[in-house]
């Protein structure tokens, strides 16, 4: 007796599982083993990506493959993260093997920001942080980014009590 897009939505989880491609893609990083994936994007697009190093993250309820790709991102707005890509776990349709070399890590950018006024206390470290430090009132965090999309995304909740000072890309995406 549910709605219907309510049903249609419980129908694609339960008929899609992710949890095959979870343990397919942990026993290729643990392998350090390229794959090719197949995903249907947000657009109901399918697209295929050559993956040569990924990790499986946890953003705002959901698990994603955060992915260093061979095919160019052509929406980031970050020369440095061009490779990145984060695909929805249970967008993905199929993986395969693939040859070439595992890389070593994803592209990042070192992002320097401020917390300031009264949420400068309330700022929660998070593991990508590389320095953090108190000074007159203000915190001062450089922390590495991989996707500029989560970041902005996590940031933007300290609101006119955060100030990103480098690099101007970041800084400027953010205030788009």
């Amino acid at each position: 007796s549910l709605e219907a897009p309510l049903r249609q939505l419980l129908l694609e989880q339960v008929s899609h599982p992710t949890e095959p491609w979870r343990r397919f893609i942990d026993q290729q990083i643990s392998n350090k083993e390229p794959f090719r994936l197949v995903y249907k994007d947000s657009q109901k697009q399918q697209l295929e990506f050559t993956v040569r190093y990924c990790e499986i993250r946890f953003w705002e309820k959901r698990f994603y493959v955060e992915a260093w790709c061979e095919e160019l991102s052509e929406r980031s707005k970050l020369p440095e993260l061009l490779h990145n890509r984060c695909f929805r776990l249970d967008r993905i349709i199929n993986i395969l093997p693939a040859n070439g070399d595992w890389r070593k890590s994803l592209d990042y950018v070192e992002v320097k920001f401020k917390v300031f006024g009264r949420l400068m206390n309330a700022y929660e470290a998070q593991q990508d942080d590389i320095e953090d430090e108190i000074i007159n009132n203000a915190r001062y965090v450089v922390r590495r980014v991989s996707n500029s999309f989560w970041f902005i995304r996590e940031i933007f909740r300290y609101g006119e009590n955060c100030l990103v000072l480098s690099p101007e890309s970041v800084k400027s995406q953010l205030v788009e």
